[in-house]
């Protein structure tokens, strides 16, 4: 069992940096992520960070990860979570951009520009893929608390 903060926030690293490569190379994902404004793909990924620890914690309590079940855990769960997001944006930071998102974000940014120059009001309205993504984010957020509340309650 994985009960030092250390080997914690390893398992957070290697998330954060599994999700980013996700986002970044597998092209449903990519042009999915990459069609959404700045703001959103950060709420999104970090409500995929958020509940890709609470997994790694609940799976521990079902004794499928290495991750301690416990009270005390929380806090090497929070540091977890920092690990992800650090390692996560850093490897967003150092990978290079695929042709193919880029082209996405450009159209986008285009059409944010046109949308502009006309005085439309364009980052006030969310297109669907936005609205997908942040109700997406809700949810993994709102279920990742409850089962780590549920797994300590329960199975701690």
């Amino acid at each position: 069992m994985i009960t030092s903060v250390s080997s914690s926030q390893e398992i957070g690293v290697l998330a954060g940096v599994l999700l980013s490569l996700l986002m970044k190379y597998v092209p449903a994902f990519s042009d999915w992520y990459g069609r959404l404004r700045v703001t959103i793909r950060q709420v999104f990924m970090l409500a995929l960070l958020v509940g890709a620890v609470a997994i790694l914690f609940v799976g521990g309590c079902l004794g499928l990860t290495g991750v301690a079940c416990s009270q005390e855990e929380l806090k090497g769960l929070f540091l977890m979570l920092v690990a992800a997001v650090v390692s996560n944006q850093a490897t967003h930071a150092i990978t290079p951009e695929t042709a193919r998102v880029a082209a996405i974000k450009e159209t986008r940014n285009a059409e944010v520009a046109g949308a502009a120059i006309l005085g439309e009001e364009e980052e006030t309205v969310l297109s669907g893929d936005e609205k997908t993504a942040l109700i997406v984010a809700a949810v993994i957020v709102v279920l990742s608390i409850a089962a780590v509340v549920l797994a300590l309650v329960f199975l701690a």
